[in-house]
């Protein structure tokens, strides 16, 4: 099995509270699994058939980016504040518009929507994913929902994992799936749990 990735995703990181470092990096595969995959690495959008790509790396960042302040990543030998220009999501064009898939969607969701209307000319139909907003004020979300529907084609909002929620609870997090719902409704802000289907047509 090919993997298609970019290159930062074996990069040690760590988290960093005060005086306290807690390791992080890409799970230890056994001997087994290792013999069934090999990584294909590039850091450009990668074209995988007609109707799905990747955005690639992401550097063009002009709105709110959803990096988290506390991890750091070692890249050349140093720490610093983590990027993670690894965090890449995938483009979907399906008959009636780009569907994206996000991870963290650590570089911003409306920079990855930005990123998606750059390189299609199809109208954004749907996300599906974590938007990271969880670090952000709630005036940012309703902010970031505004531009969402008047600059990126209104599209339906599947969302889970970090949009809502960190596992650090002493952290300050803002409920933004509860935000988006009261403000524009359960029909359009839909929670996308593990083994949710959701159809489109290509």
């Amino acid at each position: 099995m090919t993997i298609l990735a970019h290159p930062n995703i074996l990069a040690l990181r760590r988290l960093k509270i005060g005086f306290i470092y807690k390791n992080s990096k890409y799970p230890q595969l056994s001997k087994e699994q290792q013999s069934k995959m090999k990584y294909d690495f590039d850091t450009k959008p990668r074209k995988v058939n007609d109707f799905l790509r990747t955005s690639g790396e992401i550097i063009n960042r002009p709105y709110r980016q959803g990096i988290e302040p506390l991890m750091q990543s070692k890249i050349d030998g140093v720490f610093s504040t983590d990027l993670v220009p690894d965090d890449i999501s995938v483009y979907i064009e399906t008959k009636d518009g780009q569907v994206i898939i996000t991870g963290c969607a650590h570089a911003g969701i409306l920079n990855i929507c930005k990123n998606a209307k750059e390189s299609s000319s199809k109208p954004i139909k749907a996300i599906i994913g974590g938007t990271h907003m969880v670090r952000y004020q709630i005036g940012e979300v309703l902010a970031t929902a505004e531009k969402l529907t008047k600059e990126f084609d209104n599209p339906d909002l599947h969302l889970n994992h970090c949009t809502d929620k960190l596992p650090i609870r002493l952290l300050k997090t803002t409920k933004t799936i509860d935000v988006l719902r009261k403000k524009y409704g359960k029909d359009k802000i839909k929670n996308c749990y593990v083994g949710s289907k959701i159809t489109f047509m290509i």
